[in-house]
């Protein structure tokens, strides 16, 4: 399941509460424009990219969250699934990947609600959107129009 998970946010601030869903199919991720540069703001001269570097962290964190939300649901534990969801959903919203962070905000509140089946489909949602986002944040990083 992982492997579909890593690559070889639309910038909308409705209220998630209200917010449904759509297939990844019919939306593209986009980084918050303002988010990716506060930080390119810390970079400095004759230092690595920050950029690059949270991403690095961002990639390594999110991917073993995912594989713990996967697990955690095939145990039914709700619990953890909210917990990781809540920590995944602060990542996404420093990165600017809105969409993923709108997801995992929807899990959580999935969790708290004890709403397996609505968590159990957000989780694969964000597994179907998360390899869109790792890219464009790993296009971002290398300087590519995203």
């Amino acid at each position: 399941v992982l492997g579909t998970w890593l690559p070889a946010a639309a910038n909308n601030f409705s209220d998630p509460e209200r917010e449904t869903f759509a297939p990844a199919a019919t939306q593209s991720i986009e980084l918050d424009a303002s988010a990716i540069a506060r930080i390119r703001n810390l970079d400095r001269p004759g230092r690595p990219s920050m950029l690059a570097r949270v991403a690095s962290v961002f990639v390594s964190t999110s991917t073993t969250q995912l594989t713990t939300i996967s697990e955690a649901l095939t145990r039914n534990d709700l619990q953890t699934v909210g917990a990781v969801a809540h920590s995944l959903k602060s990542s996404c919203g420093n990165i600017g990947a809105h969409r993923l962070m709108r997801l995992a905000q929807q899990l959580e509140r999935a969790c708290d609600d004890g709403a397996l089946p609505q968590a159990q489909s957000l989780a694969e949602e964000l597994a179907r959107v998360y390899p869109q986002a790792v890219e464009a944040l790993q296009q971002e990083a290398r300087g590519e129009v995203a």
